[in-house]
């Protein structure tokens, strides 16, 4: 059933076996695989049928970095981000499970043996297949060799999940989805060993859940934002006894990598550049080092995402004209621009507009170079971190504050790779990689933030090193869990989403064995 929690009358208590708190893509994924087992669900959402309902205070935050776009990667709604998400799907490497002994702080306690069995269930939940051609394909191109590792990227058939569960949700009897119910706080029991209650708050109104597991999956800055809020609640206490939480925040920096000549070869870069459904399934590849080099070079991983390029993109009246039309082209504007670059109206933009188009239109257009995007792998750093700011939302909770910088150690370990992936390409046949500075500068609008935040609530069998345990339980409380990107402890160079819902399905797992169980007993203080 839904329900809107503006219409639960205030001083309500609602018991029941799971609450999951977030109704986004992993509290979707645990719901569905929970349903069957019959126990009360009650899934708790802060916004409303549609994305972007709830008070926009509430997706806002503060940082040292003034770039950092929170509205762009949080949403309230039922859905959660995928109204946002683009729909790419690819697992993590084997390597990004395992500790690096050049890499302070890397390894999970669980490898990707224990993940992969779920990745076919998060995949179906997608839409998407267990295994795809193109991964053949891209293995049999002048892109793969003993120093090249390319990997299939497949865009989700089922992405924008709110208007497909909202059919199913009403018609489940043992799932309670109530909207525009946001968390306020966790109140523990007198011994401080499990969470009794959990306060939600709406526009007027006020009222609790008691559960008996409860799971957070309210995405990688808001699980942590929603622990802090407890943990100052309790002056610390047993949701951050040794200041672990919010530390070891990293995000996917997107940035631009290189122009690559491809000397004839446009055949195989299609297989890169040109996302369109092969077998019924959007994708295309990606490109980045073999684990092999990367261990031996000590080196982050990155994952390059090609473009068709033109070099007349260089040329300063392309360069301008394209910042004209993204910031909406004026009379005015257009007058200056065609005053200043008349002159290169018919050699260069006419014939860069020409080719722009055809290769638009028709993927068999010839294109001789390929500008290439890389998402970067960023180290773990526990001064990267999420804290409480001074300014609060619309119902008086403090909003999060990110302190966040990227190191030298990260730009020099992606130089060092475009280096090693220039040489691996020369010896394919390429031409040579540009990938210095300068002559990338005219490209820079396109660099990005990932918008995967990740590792603040971190998974590590020390308590002292991680806020959850291998089953993703918070350390030192018997009943609380958390799910999402926030548990990763390194976050490799793929995009995290796949990995969240194998998580989601992994840990449903744990608490259908947990409930057959019998309920433990009060604790005594």
């Amino acid at each position: 059933m839904i329900e809107d929690g503006r219409s639960i009358p205030r001083g309500t208590e609602i018991e029941c076996d799971i609450c999951i708190v977030g109704a986004g893509i992993a509290g979707l994924a645990m719901a569905e695989a929970l349903e069957p087992s019959g126990a009360r669900i009650v899934l708790l959402e802060s916004g409303g049928l549609e994305p972007g309902s709830a008070d926009p205070s509430f997706n806002t935050g503060t940082s040292n970095d003034n770039s950092y776009p929170f509205e762009l990667s949080r949403t309230r709604g039922l859905g959660g981000t995928s109204a946002l998400w683009t729909g790419v799907c690819i697992p993590l490497d084997a390597s990004d499970f395992e500790p690096r002994n050049w890499l302070p702080h890397s390894g999970w306690p669980i490898g990707l043996d224990t993940v992969e069995p779920f990745y076919p269930q998060a995949s179906a939940f997608f839409g998407l297949p267990e295994e795809h051609p193109l991964e053949r394909e891209l293995d049999a191109s002048r892109f793969a060799s003993a120093s090249l590792k390319p990997k299939p990227l497949l865009y989700a058939e089922r992405k924008v999940l709110g208007p497909l569960h909202e059919p199913v949700l009403k018609r489940t009897e043992n799932v309670r989805c109530i909207l525009n119910a946001t968390v306020t706080g966790l109140a523990p029991d007198a011994a401080h060993r499990s969470v009794t209650r959990i306060d939600v708050g709406h526009e007027g109104g006020a009222f609790s859940v008691a559960p008996r597991i409860v799971v957070l999956a309210t995405g990688g800055i808001e699980n942590a934002r929603i622990l802090l809020n407890a943990a100052a609640a309790e002056g610390g206490g047993i949701f951050n006894p040794h200041d672990v939480l919010g530390r070891y925040h990293m995000e996917h920096p997107i940035r631009i990598a290189a122009v690559l000549p491809l000397n004839g070869q446009s055949r195989d870069a299609r297989l890169f550049s040109d996302v369109v459904p092969r077998d019924g399934v959007i994708s295309h590849g990606t490109l980045g080092l073999p684990r092999e080099i990367r261990d031996r070079e000590g080196l982050l991983d990155l994952h390059l995402r090609f473009y068709r390029y033109s070099l007349r993109e260089a040329h300063t009246a392309v360069v301008r004209g394209k910042a004209l039309a993204e910031a909406g082209p004026t009379l005015a504007g257009v007058k200056q621009y065609l005053a200043e670059h008349a002159a290169a109206l018919p050699g260069v933009v006419a014939p860069y507009l020409a080719w722009h188009a055809m290769n638009k239109l028709f993927h068999s257009a010839p294109f001789g170079h390929a500008r290439m995007t890389a998402l970067f792998e960023q180290e773990p750093d526990p001064e990267n971190r999420i804290t409480l700011s001074g300014i609060r939302d619309g119902l008086g909770i403090p909003l999060p504050h990110l302190h966040y910088r990227e190191s030298a150690f990260m730009a020099e370990s992606h130089r060092r790779s475009l280096a090693l992936l220039r040489d691996a390409l020369l010896a394919q046949g390429f031409g040579k990689l540009e990938f210095q500075e300068e002559a990338l500068a005219h490209l820079r609008p396109y660099d990005k933030h990932g918008l995967h935040p990740m590792g603040s609530t971190r998974m590590a069998d020390d308590p002292k090193q991680g806020v959850v345990d291998a089953e993703c339980k918070m350390h030192g409380i018997e009943n609380l869990f958390v799910t999402g990107s926030s548990v990763f402890p390194t976050g490799g160079a793929a995009n995290p989403t796949l990995t969240i819902v194998a998580l989601a399905f992994r840990l449903a797992d744990r608490l259908r064995a947990s409930l057959a169980q019998p309920s433990p007993q009060p604790q005594s203080p």
